[in-house]
């Protein structure tokens, strides 16, 4: 895939997360938003998720304040975003962080 193939590709997925965030979790967030490529979850408590595209490397960059930072690359054949060092699917370790601190 292209770098803009992937930009559009990439910026629809992280417009799904955001979604899916601010039906989950929006009464209990400082803030959220969604914002030139950038998801930004900012907890009551002052921490922060950030996911950002990463176009060059065609990656997801999740900066967490439970597993730190991590990069995601998308696996056709699951379909999912993928952890390039531990394997974890993205989605699946987001929420599970989000459920566990709020």
């Amino acid at each position: 895939m292209n770098e803009s193939e992937f930009e559009t590709f990439v910026t629809s997925y992280l417009e799904k997360i955001f979604e899916q965030v601010e039906e989950m979790y929006d009464d209990d967030l400082e803030d959220l938003e969604f914002n030139d490529g950038i998801l930004n979850i900012k907890l009551e408590d002052g921490r922060t998720f950030l996911l950002n595209r990463h176009l060059p490397n065609q990656e997801i960059w999740m900066s967490s304040p439970l597993s730190s930072g991590t990069h995601y690359k998308y696996q056709d054949a699951e379909k999912k975003w993928i952890c390039i060092r531990t394997q974890n699917e993205l989605e699946s370790l987001l929420f599970n962080e989000l459920k566990s601190v709020l």
